[in-house]
């Protein structure tokens, strides 16, 4: 039982850190793309 809880808590923090690792990942790509998306605007707005 000790054990098998021991691996279901291991397995649930590894779980979060791969979610918290998503959302941080997302939000860097979205970052990115509004910052790309600036330079395009930028680029229209003087040409």
């Amino acid at each position: 039982m000790g054990v098998f809880h021991g691996f279901f808590t291991i397995k649930k923090e590894r779980s979060y850190i791969f979610f918290m690792l998503i959302i941080w990942l997302l939000n860097l790509f979205l970052s990115y793309l509004k910052f790309f998306y600036s330079i395009i605007f930028r680029t229209f707005i003087l040409s």
